[in-house]
């Protein structure tokens, strides 16, 4: 598994932001094996001086690097990993709860989003098949690249950004909370997992515990396909959130949480640069799809798994995510 590369509390905040700001609509959530063939897209400039001229000119010398061509980046958000060190890397290690592919065009000036959900049934490199969520846990970043890649056409994919699942809950709370319509009662209790949801109907503002309990819950009969459309409204929310003015104050909250929680291999050139891009962008150019298919039934396979569709997997694939 590829190292980590460390990077300083503001940079971590730098990435959460950019990948909440490009990926909600909807969720979150991102060393390679496949070498990429050539430089990436990025204008990456002297990063001392943008870091100099943002000291004494502010926020809006972030927003004066380009995206010179489209760019595709892997989110996942990952299970907490029971008795592992909160500072180890194998902490990012754990199946992967939340997968999104991310693709940046500024020939369109769009950004479009695929919300890949976890049961999604695909063939591993060993020609088994299995759950997309286990390739993290088996083989990581490598692994999980291979597997997208030999299910998806072999789409590029040049970047990726992991996070916990705990940061979660932290950065709802950091943000003050995050403002959801909750479209029904909720309640369902799982004492094996320690789930214990009790959300009523109605527009309210919900802590990180409640935030969790919102995106985890089942009991609308859609599956893995509610959870997903769930984690999109939150990241939203959080979104929301962090463009508005009033969060500069939280900012070292915000900072704190991402900076134990973020694992990139994103450059602070690169991320400048996506933080660039999002904030042009129109709300008509925000695009966000799940991955066609259909849940499986009882009687077809031991688990239970999101069936992708390949004829209508190709519909997506080709407009969301090829180059």
């Amino acid at each position: 598994m590829a190292r980590r590369k460390k990077k300083s509390p503001v940079i971590k905040g730098i990435v959460w932001g950019s990948v909440l700001i490009l990926t909600a609509g909807a969720s979150a959530m991102v060393g390679m094996s496949v070498a990429l063939n050539g430089q990436l897209p990025f204008d990456m400039g002297a990063i001392g001086q943008k870091l100099e001229g943002l000291r004494q000119g502010g926020l809006s010398v972030l927003w004066q690097r380009k995206l010179e061509r489209p760019v595709n980046i892997l989110v996942m958000g990952v299970d907490i990993q029971p008795g592992v060190d909160a500072n180890s890397d194998q902490r990012f290690s754990a199946r992967s709860d939340t997968m999104l592919l991310v693709h940046l065009d500024p020939n369109s000036n769009s950004l479009n989003m695929l919300s890949i959900p976890r049961d999604s049934r695909v063939r591993f490199p060993s020609g088994n098949w299995d759950k997309v969520n286990a390739a993290n846990a088996i083989g990581g970043i490598d692994l999980t690249k291979r597997v997208l890649q030999n299910n998806f056409n072999n789409i590029p994919i040049d970047k990726y950004v992991r996070i916990t699942t705990e940061s979660f809950k932290e950065l709802v709370d950091a943000v003050g909370g995050v403002d959801v319509y909750v479209p029904m009662d909720m309640e369902y209790t799982d004492r094996t997992q320690g789930l214990y949801i009790n959300l009523k109907e109605g527009q309210q503002v919900l802590n990180g515990d409640q935030a969790e309990q919102f995106v985890r819950y089942r009991g609308d009969n859609l599956g893995d396909i509610g959870r997903v459309k769930r984690q999109q409204i939150i990241l939203q929310a959080i979104k929301d959130k962090l463009q508005s003015p009033m969060v500069i104050i939280r900012l070292p909250q915000i900072l704190k949480v991402m900076d134990k929680n973020v694992d990139t291999d994103l450059t602070n050139g690169e991320i400048i640069t996506l933080m660039s891009f999002a904030k042009g962008l129109e709300q008509n150019g925000f695009n966000t799809t799940l991955l066609p298919g259909r849940p499986s039934q009882p009687w077809e396979y031991r688990l239970s798994y999101w069936l992708i569709s390949e004829n209508e997997k190709n519909q997506v694939i080709q407009p969301y995510l090829n180059r």
